[in-house]
């Protein structure tokens, strides 16, 4: 036999046959599998203020996580089309829609979505691990005796409103209180009546409004003396079933009274809001995105217990510190460089400018400026995508 021209053994062309012979028998997505897949549930529609919110605080995290992430969006828009489509059609739906798709976490927000998950997650998305966020007063029992759930609270904080409030104006010495008596105006009535109790002594008086008509509201507004605040808990509708969004209606308490008004959510910067410790839809699907991230970087989902402190935010608009006198408290600084740089977004640039300042995690300011004169002249703000 002639050998002469068999190459001789070579080691490195086993350990490339191999490599070949391991890549073809592999299943396809292992070669991916460093990538997770995450659906995100929400309650509301997209274009809502809050949706936008939360959706702008969890990408915010997603997006610089370091992590391959495809990343699924559905909106169950359950305060507007609940009533004309039910549960089980939108479970058919995604029962088919992703009937191949296995996610390995699920963001929700607010409380309709999560209750969508409780009821169908078993048959939908078996065993797959919740992180929620945006549930209004969550208690431990909406979960109790289910595994794979966990999230963040959502809780206004009308006692650190009350106390802002005395802080910056220490001589008031009355609150009218606004609400309504929908499920949500009876839930943060509970709160408020628990939380009033420490401010007896320092303020004679808090009036409860809860059942009127939008000409009984403006009357008591317009009457109201200088020693006088406003606390709006939240409003959606008046005893005369004028349905309005909470922020509209918190612009026509602005625009009705002399006294500061003070309130729990945040609020476009026309609203005329002085101050509050409130509730923002970016922190909230931050808080989410950060949990879900611990989840898919191997931990537990039942050893993460659900955050109860909802992380809500100080806000104070300076234009309206400025519009009732309000001085700085002593030894802070001047404050000028912020001063200018509002004036100068706000005034100039028809901007809009928004401080957070989570306790104990320092400050975050965001500005947003119009993409063009005409979205000035039109008095719009479109997002540029950030």
């Amino acid at each position: 036999m002639h050998l002469a021209n068999v190459p001789k053994y070579c080691p490195r062309w086993d350990l490339f046959i191999l490599c070949i012979s391991l890549l073809l028998i592999l299943p396809a997505g292992l070669s991916a599998a460093t990538e997770k897949k995450v659906l995100i549930l929400h309650s509301y529609h997209q274009t809502t203020d809050w949706t936008e919110s939360i959706m702008e605080g969890m990408t915010d995290i997603l997006d610089h996580s370091g992590m391959k992430l495809e990343i699924y969006v559905e909106y169950l828009d359950s305060d507007r089309t609940f009533s004309k489509i039910s549960p089980d059609t939108l479970d058919g739906f995604y029962r088919e829609k992703y009937q191949k798709i296995s996610f390995d976490l699920i963001l929700s927000s607010n409380n309709d979505a999560l209750a969508f998950l409780m009821a169908r997650r078993d048959h939908l998305f078996p065993g797959v691990p919740i992180f929620f966020c945006g549930v209004i007063n969550f208690k431990k029992e909406m979960i109790q005796g289910r595994t794979g759930i966990t999230g963040v609270n959502e809780e206004v904080d009308i006692k650190g409103t009350i106390d802002l409030a005395l802080r910056l104006r220490p001589d008031i010495k009355r609150f009218l209180v606004i609400s309504d008596r929908t499920p949500t105006g009876q839930a943060n009535r509970k709160i408020y009546e628990e939380a009033i109790k420490s401010f007896r002594r320092k303020v004679p008086s808090f009036e409860l409004m809860d059942d009127f008509t939008s000409a009984e509201l403006q009357e008591r507004l317009q009457g109201l003396p200088r020693d006088s605040a406003v606390l709006v808990l939240r409003v959606c509708q008046t005893r005369d079933a004028i349905q309005l969004s909470p922020q509209e209606y918190v612009k026509k308490i602005t625009a009705a009274c002399d006294v500061p008004v003070f309130y729990l959510w945040t609020t476009g910067t026309d609203v005329n809001v002085l101050a509050g410790v409130v509730v923002t839809g970016k922190t909230q699907g931050a808080s989410a995105a950060s949990g879900g991230l611990r989840i898919l970087k191997g931990e537990d989902v039942d050893s993460l217990p659900v955050i109860m402190k909802s992380p809500n935010v100080t806000m104070v608009d300076f234009r309206q510190l400025k519009r009732f006198g309000i001085p700085k408290e002593p030894g802070i600084g001047t404050g000028l460089g912020l001063s200018v740089s509002y004036m100068i977004i706000t005034q100039n640039h028809r901007g809009i400018m928004e401080a957070m300042s989570p306790p104990g995690q320092g400050a975050c300011f965001s500005v947003r400026l119009p993409l063009s004169k005409e979205d000035i002249h039109e008095g719009s703000l479109h997002r540029s995508g950030d």
